[in-house]
């Protein structure tokens, strides 16, 4: 489909300002026009693929970097604010399976939400799966995540085709995102393409995809780049906690062992 065919797609199958559900998936279709403020910056937006950052972190430095100030980060990746800005941050996730660990995703989503307006949050979710033992027939249940990495690369196509950037932050590490960063780029080829690495987390095919140099998420970046311990809902007494689990000197955390 050439670009002329995907916007008019895209325009017709949802007005501006809309959103549109296609194959169990929510996008929302926004204005393709600029917005005010931009006194001749460039337009940065960025696609985060959450479960790949997610587990570079933990993999990186535990818990320490898990209550991430996406703006923050962010913008530190962009530059001079002087020549860019931060106009939007798309986060793709999925809700994990397990009550506690549910319940600490869902209270760092809603501190994002409290907190961080640029960013827009779309959610796919976890199926189960069913691997067989090739060598002793045992059946293993675990989990798949569906539908983030689709909307990711729709969110990114779709932009691009709308030019709503002049710079696309890329940060993922999974070779996945490469064949929709190539289709982006030739709908906007004026754009430039960055891939981030999260921590421990890299792609060569995705590199390439990008083009220029990639961008390497440094293991102490992310502690740098925290929210504030409790996020406060605007116009409200609701207060989001850092959970305890994720705090520095918890249980569970590396050298610390539970009382006896």
């Amino acid at each position: 489909m050439d670009r002329a065919c995907l916007v008019g797609y895209l325009r017709c199958t949802a007005p501006v300002g809309k959103v549109r559900h296609d194959l169990s998936m929510t996008v929302a279709v926004v204005p393709a026009v600029s917005p005010p403020g931009l006194g001749g910056r460039k337009r940065v937006v960025a696609y985060i693929d959450g479960m790949n950052l997610y587990y570079g972190l933990k993999e990186s430095r535990g818990r320490r970097g898990l209550w991430l100030d996406l703006e923050k980060l962010v913008k530190s990746i962009a530059g001079d604010p002087a020549q860019y800005k931060v106009t939007q941050i798309n986060y793709f996730t999925a809700m994990v399976k397990g009550a506690d660990s549910a319940q600490r995703q869902q209270i760092y989503l809603d501190a994002i939400r409290a907190s961080q307006p640029l960013v827009n949050i779309s959610l796919g979710q976890y199926q189960n799966k069913k691997i067989e033992c090739r060598n002793c027939g045992r059946i293993i249940h675990t989990y798949e995540e569906k539908e983030s990495d689709v909307a990711f690369a729709t969110a990114l196509v779709r932009d691009a085709a709308l030019k709503q950037f002049d710079r696309a932050l890329i940060i993922s590490g999974d070779a996945d995102m490469a064949p929709a960063v190539r289709t982006a780029r030739e709908l906007n080829a004026q754009a430039s393409f960055q891939a981030v690495q999260p921590p421990k987390r890299s792609s060569h095919v995705l590199n390439a995809a990008c083009g220029g140099t990639p961008y390497a998420i440094g293991d102490r970046v992310p502690e740098r780049n925290q929210m504030t311990t409790s996020v406060t809902l605007p116009g409200s007494n609701v207060v989001y906690g850092r959970p305890t689990h994720w705090q520095i000197g918890s249980v569970g955390w590396p050298g610390v062992t539970p009382r006896r």
